[in-house]
């Protein structure tokens, strides 16, 4: 599809951390700092990317312990360490935290004003995607939220992205992904739908080269939707 299309489309299923809000910092801290905790690991913020980003903190750190052959903790310890250090941020610390993706509010706000179906496709489990889409204001424009705890199988499968499709009835051709990570990206090729990355310079770079419609600002869209 063209970005100039955008309007054609009724359907548009969003991604939550990196596309409709910034929790990327926050996120790499707890799971850098959970690493360094029990692990005596140094987390990189490309190991970050790597096992973590759109993937969802189960499998990311399933797969970082198996890849380093670690054997002291298991994943689910290391879950329940890293949930902890997340939920006190967002009780404590929201607003520092929790920034908008620029342009997300007014672009949502007008596919509203255009009665298009709206739903999130979020590798974040349901308890924080709640809190956090309630807190920021996000919540009241979505016909349905769909978590990591919905399917069987996370991103890079498709899973998350057919579940929230088939929530707001919607149909593959008139439908499109908004993502911004390598395994969100990916899920959403695999989905067999038309889809959006979101540059967020310096973080996901790698993910948006050589790329066709890519935007960093959801503004870039709205004059299409005239």
């Amino acid at each position: 599809m063209k970005l100039e299309d955008i309007r054609k489309k009724q359907f548009f299923l969003f991604d939550m951390d990196g596309t409709l809000v910034d929790l990327e910092e926050m996120n790499y801290r707890c799971f850098r700092d959970t690493a360094k905790e029990l692990l005596l690991q140094e987390l990189t913020f490309e190991q970050y990317m790597h096992f973590f980003a759109g993937v969802g903190s189960v499998k990311g750190f399933s797969g970082y312990i198996e890849q380093l052959n670690i054997r002291s903790y298991t994943a689910a310890e290391l879950v329940a360490h890293y949930r902890a250090q997340k939920s006190n941020y967002l009780a404590t610390r929201f607003d520092e935290v929790v920034t908008l993706i620029d342009g997300a509010m007014d672009f949502l706000q007008r596919l509203r004003a255009l009665n298009k179906k709206l739903a999130v496709g979020t590798s974040t489990v349901r308890v924080f995607a709640h809190q956090i889409l309630e807190k920021s204001g996000l919540a009241q424009y979505f016909d349905a939220i769909i978590s990591v705890d919905d399917v069987v199988h996370s991103k890079p499968a498709p899973d998350i992205f057919n579940k929230a499709l088939d929530a707001i009835q919607g149909t593959k051709e008139k439908a499109v992904i908004f993502e911004d990570s390598g395994n969100g990206v990916k899920s959403a090729e695999n989905s067999e739908m038309d889809f959006i990355v979101i540059h967020n310079k310096g973080k996901n770079d790698a993910v948006v080269a050589g790329r066709k419609n890519v935007i960093s600002t959801y503004t870039a869209l709205l004059p299409f939707l005239e």
